[in-house]
């Protein structure tokens, strides 16, 4: 036997309008969950290793680094991450050496402005955070993984609240298409493949960016 139930007009309405109500609450709550921050510029850093005659770590920085975090603070599987580096901001405290990293041979800052990160995807297991994106440098657009670490919120003095992420990968610079090497006698090469990259920065609410 079966029941067919019949609804009167205002009956339907009534359906209506509280079916259509539930989807606009989980539209809003999935579209406003996550809130839009700001890397602070003057509390941001990033870095690249390289391996120098086999020996040590040459160190260089980048002075113009800016971003945006999607922060989802009850998920932070929901949240996402974009930065932008300017490449002539590079700096390593030795004139040549700025001047052979910026060159042709290697990022060529006049050709590749810019390296860009942008996350495609954040995982949790217990309390550790990794992250997928593409990373675009030289030209070259690669999508790596890698873990990070979030700290705060907290709320700064100006009663701005304000987050941290800090992270530090390796990638090969072959990948990217930066292929200049030169071998020394021994075997050793001039400049190392490997790159260990390594960044830190805080952001605050787009809204208010202000920093000490």
């Amino acid at each position: 036997m079966s029941v067919i139930i019949k609804y009167g007009g205002a009956m339907r309405n009534k359906l209506f309008i509280s079916l259509f109500s539930i989807m606009l609450m989980l539209i809003y709550d999935f579209a406003f969950t996550a809130e839009k921050y700001a890397i602070d510029p003057g509390h941001a850093h990033m870095g690249l290793a390289v391996k120098h005659f086999g020996v040590a770590h040459m160190i260089c920085s980048f002075k113009e680094i800016s971003g945006t975090i999607m922060y989802d603070e009850k998920d932070i599987t929901k949240s996402s991450v974009e930065i932008l580096i300017k490449t002539a901001s590079l700096t390593s405290g030795d004139a040549q050496r700025e001047n052979a990293v910026k060159g042709p041979a290697f990022l060529h800052v006049e050709k590749f402005t810019e390296i860009t990160f942008r996350s495609k995807q954040i995982n949790k297991e217990d309390d550790k955070l990794q992250i997928t994106g593409d990373l675009m440098i030289h030209g070259v657009t690669k999508e790596i993984s890698f873990p990070f670490k979030l700290n705060g919120p907290v709320v700064d003095p100006w009663g701005n609240p304000r987050i941290g992420i800090e992270a530090s990968l390796t990638v090969n610079r072959q990948d990217f298409g930066i292929a200049f090497n030169r071998t020394l006698k021994g075997g050793e090469l001039l400049v190392g493949n490997e790159v260990r990259i390594t960044f830190s920065f805080e952001a605050t609410p787009a809204a208010d960016t202000s920093s000490n």
